[in-house]
């Protein structure tokens, strides 16, 4: 006799599909390229210094050493990108729903295993807070 956890087990979700190639190549290529900009920087830096003035601003500004001083301004400006986009794109797909592509995930319950109840009334976009 089959329990429920076996069967949970043994369901099997419909293949994702996969991407298309030159999707999978685009992010290679983008990622590849960020790496050797970084690669290049520090090679750069370590030959000629090249980020001696910035480091030099970033000390004087923060009375840091610049060892100290410019990876905390480069870390800082970062996350602030980070903010920044990660809040864009959530606003983004609540308005266009999701990508399609490589890095779009299948919604869930789409399987014939899976319960796809509609949601609760109190969950749904038309419903109001009162």
């Amino acid at each position: 006799m089959p329990t429920a956890l076996s069967t949970f087990l043994l369901a099997q979700d419909a293949p994702a599909g996969g991407s298309a190639l030159s999707e999978i190549a685009a992010a290679t290529a983008v990622g590849l390229l960020a790496v050797a900009v970084v690669i290049t920087l520090g090679v750069a830096h370590r030959r000629r210094q090249v980020l001696a003035p910035l480091a030099r601003e970033v000390e004087h500004r923060t009375g840091l050493p610049a060892w100290a001083a410019l990876p905390g301004a480069i870390t800082g400006v970062s996350l602030l990108m980070a903010v920044v986009g990660y809040y864009w794109d959530v606003s983004w797909h609540i308005d266009r729903g999701r990508d399609p592509g490589a890095f779009a995930t299948r919604p869930t319950g789409s399987s014939s295993s899976v319960s796809t109840a509609s949601p609760s009334p109190a969950c749904s976009p038309s419903s109001s807070v009162t």
